[in-house]
C-alpha cells in the first residue's frame, strides 16, 4: 500500500471510529463522556498536521449534512451550533496541534513527553469549548469549570489509550513507515 492510500485509509478509519462511538455517551452535566478525543489524539498522532486537520473536518462535514455521528447521535448545524459546538469545532485543531507538536522533545520519556503535550491540548480543548459552552448555556465560569472537571480522569484515560494505540501501530499504518 503507497502512502497516499495509507493516508487515505487512516483517514477513514479514524472518522468511520469517531463517527461510531461518537453517539454512544455517558451523560454529565450537560454534556457527555465520549470516545471522541480519543480519536481526536490519534488523528494527531498518526497522521501529518494536514492529513489530520482534513479528518476532522470531514467528521464535522459529515454530522452537519445530516449524519448522526455526533455526540447521542446528534447531527445538523443545530448541533453545531449547540452547547456542545466548541468542542467539535476545536477538533480539527487540537488534532493538528497534536501532530504538530508529537515530535518536539521537551522531556527525555517519550511517552511522558507525548502525555504532557496532549493533556495541555486536552486542555485547550476544554478552553474553546467551555468558553462557547458557556457563551451559549450563560452558565458562569465556576459552574462551568466543576463540569469540566469531571471529565479529566476519563480524559487522561483516552489520552494513555491514544498513546498505547498509537505506540503499536504507527510504524504500519503511518506516513513514516517506508
Amino acid at each position: 500500500m503507497n502512502n497516499k492510500t495509507r493516508e487515505i485509509t487512516m483517514i477513514g478509519v479514524l472518522v468511520a471510529l469517531m463517527a461510531a462511538t461518537a453517539p454512544f455517551s455517558i451523560p454529565l452535566g450537560g454534556v457527555g463522556i465520549t470516545m471522541q478525543t480519543l480519536f481526536v489524539f490519534l488523528a494527531g498522532i498518526l497522521l501529518d498536521y494536514k492529513k489530520a486537520f482534513q479528518a476532522m473536518v470531514i467528521y464535522i462535514i459529515l454530522g452537519v449534512m445530516g449524519l448522526p455521528i455526533f455526540m447521542n447521535g446528534g447531527s445538523g448545524l443545530a448541533t453545531l451550533i449547540g452547547h456542545t459546538g466548541g468542542f467539535i469545532i476545536a477538533f480539527p485543531f487540537a488534532a493538528a496541534l497534536t501532530s504538530i507538536v508529537k515530535d518536539i522533545k521537551i522531556l527525555n520519556n517519550t511517552y511522558i513527553d507525548l502525555f504532557v503535550k496532549m493533556f495541555v491540548i486536552n486542555l485547550l480543548l476544554y478552553m474553546i469549548g467551555g468558553a462557547y459552552f458557556m457563551y451559549v448555556t450563560k452558565w458562569t465560569l465556576s459552574a462551568t469549570v466543576l463540569t469540566f472537571i469531571v471529565f479529566i480522569p476519563g480524559d487522561i484515560i483516552k489520552i494513555i489509550a491514544a498513546i498505547y494505540v498509537a505506540t503499536y501501530i504507527r510504524k504500519e499504518f503511518t506516513y513514516e513507515h517506508s
